[in-house]
């Protein structure tokens, strides 16, 4: 048997397949990236509201492995801005990196929603029916992962959406998560309270 262990590309196995390694098995032709994703720092003109804002990475990133959310803090809104006191998740979509490993679902008749499916997270409101104002996302609790192959060939900004399950509407339909609208001209930080924060890395070949 060929002992691949070292192979930057591959590693086997002790049952013998060979499969694509973490990016730890890549070092020196890999690199990290650790990119903070704020809604508050975005065009308000064009983007009133956090559940739908697009946002430009420190760099262009070439040859993308993977892209992970290691960190999320999103607000809990009151119940009647919640189209259900009892919504359990926001769905987290982004567009230019597809579904993620940790959001994967199958489609059940009626209830089949491409955006419901293609979603990058969904992320669990788990501290709703305690009053706390925040829920958060970390990656040593849940995985929310996207790997390319191929690699994509560059990666230069995020559009993200935050929505929820349509309660009341068409079976496999979505609304946007009802956080609260600024109004331009926007001339002081906005209220964290209806804004979100996002940590993601980027693996890449730069």
């Amino acid at each position: 048997m060929v002992d691949t262990f070292r192979n930057p590309v591959y590693t086997q196995t002790n049952q013998g397949p060979i499969i694509a390694p973490s990016w730890e098995n890549n070092r020196g032709i890999l690199t990290s990236h650790i990119v903070h994703v704020d809604s508050r720092v975005r065009n308000f003109q064009v983007f009133t509201n956090a559940n739908h804002f697009k946002v430009k990475l420190p760099d262009v990133y070439h040859n993308v492995f993977s892209v992970e959310l290691l960190h999320a803090c999103l607000p809990i809104l009151p119940n009647q801005p919640l189209l259900a006191a009892d919504e359990k998740y926001v769905i987290v979509r982004i567009p230019g990196l597809g579904a993620g490993e940790g959001a994967l679902t199958t489609a059940n008749g009626n209830n089949f929603s491409p955006l419901f499916d293609q979603a990058f997270v969904k992320i669990p409101l788990i501290e709703h029916f305690s009053g706390a104002g925040y829920t958060f996302w970390r990656k040593d609790e849940l995985k929310a992962i996207k790997y390319f192959e191929p690699r994509k060939s560059e990666l230069a900004e995020l559009e993200i959406f935050l929505e929820q399950m349509n309660v009341g509407g068409a079976l496999g339909t979505i609304t946007p998560y009802p956080m609260a609208a600024v109004v331009p001209p926007v001339t002081v930080i906005p209220n964290s309270s209806n804004e979100a924060t996002f940590v993601f890395e980027i693996v890449s070949s730069d």
